[in-house]
């Protein structure tokens, strides 16, 4: 049955589900989808700037001399060079008032000679290609113990600033305009030579005193002045899928907890499948596990004993899937037949890295 609209309507009427438009003299529906009004502006191309995500644990040190790894916080690396100290990052609640984050990363390091540096470093996967031609500025909380004057870089190559960082909490900004030829072809693949490194490093010559600087809120985005900081994903539990891409870490958790499973190759070798959260960035390259062999078992029937070795076999890994080549003594696990893969401890994992 067609509707009987009012015959004299004024704009915005409401009538049955339809709305007036006087401009156009229509009935619109009062349903019908609206164009988005949120303004989209530049992601914060930092993961885990708010230090939310600790999968491989919340302290690390890097000894004296031994240059960067990662260790503890997702995607940032800590590094000594040259005769700088050992150089620990750890997880820290110390946060400046009023910013709605949980966590900050306290970087620390002992009296040493001044020759060398220390920094915290953080690689931008084709940052190259995606900053060529732009301004962007990054922002960041910090503090010290003792006021310290710091070098910060976008890339080694690449511009360069000083700041100096007092004791108590403030927020601290640069800017760059990176030349149009920085990389003007997308890249194919993934190559080291198309990222970009940020690195805040305690300068050589600057202080040999001990020192502790705290950040948070790391921040990196297009234009020339920052803005509110925000995480690069919407969510925590999105962040953190984001640092999977990179690196993944599986943790037993309880005992006899499973970490994967598959089949014995023959009496001495069993391939044992981990299924990944998230798809790598590339496939990944490396194994890492607790480093005690009695941690883990393989279980069919019964349990195994201890294994003689774990390795990353990557002829049958690929960005989804990681494979773990687990070896006994022969004739300890049956050929062709299905085992858990477990870890006897809950503090047994395994983890495999992407980094960049």
């Amino acid at each position: 049955m067609p509707l009987d609209f009012p015959s004299s309507p004024t704009n915005g009427q409401y009538y049955n589900g339809f709305v007036y438009n006087a401009a156009n003299d229509t009935w619109d529906s009062a349903y019908a989808p609206r164009a988005a009004t949120i303004p989209i502006s530049s992601p914060n191309y930092v993961i885990n700037g708010a230090f939310d995500i600790w999968q491989r644990g919340t302290s690390f040190t890097r000894g004296a001399g031994a240059g960067a790894d990662y260790g503890s916080a997702d995607r940032f690396k800590v590094g000594s060079f040259g005769a700088a100290p050992a150089v620990t990052l750890a997880r820290s609640t110390d946060l400046p008032a009023d910013i709605g984050l949980q966590y900050s990363a306290a970087m620390s390091w002992a009296s040493s000679t001044s020759t060398g540096d220390v920094f915290l470093s953080h690689f931008i996967e084709n940052g190259k290609y995606l900053f060529a031609g732009k301004t962007v500025t990054l922002s960041f909380y910090a503090k010290a113990t003792n006021s310290v004057a710091v070098g910060v870089a976008i890339d080694q190559d690449y511009g360069g600033n000083n700041v100096t960082i007092g004791t108590s909490w403030s927020r601290y900004q640069l800017s760059w305009t990176l030349p149009t030829t920085y990389q003007s072809s997308r890249p194919s693949g993934s190559n080291a030579s198309d990222n970009v490194e940020l690195r805040l490093f305690r300068m050589a010559n600057v202080s040999a005193a001990a020192n502790t600087i705290t950040f948070t809120g790391v921040q990196l985005e297009e234009g020339a002045a920052p803005t509110t900081f925000r995480r690069n994903a919407p969510s925590i539990q999105a962040e953190l899928a984001a640092c999977q891409r990179y690196y993944y870490r599986k943790i037993a958790e309880a005992g006899n907890g499973q970490l994967g499973f598959g089949n014995a190759e023959n009496s001495a070798v069993a391939r044992m499948i981990v299924t990944l959260p998230v798809k790598m960035r590339t496939y990944p390259t490396t194994l890492e596990w607790s480093g005690t062999l009695d941690n883990y078992r393989l279980v069919s029937s019964a349990f195994s004993p201890a294994p003689t070795g774990l390795n990353f076999d990557p002829s049958y890994s690929n960005s989804q899937e990681a494979v773990v080549a687990v070896t006994l003594t022969s004739g300890n696990i049956t050929p062709g037949a299905f085992y858990r893969f477990i870890g006897n401890s809950p503090t047994a994992y395994v983890g495999f890295s992407a980094e960049l």
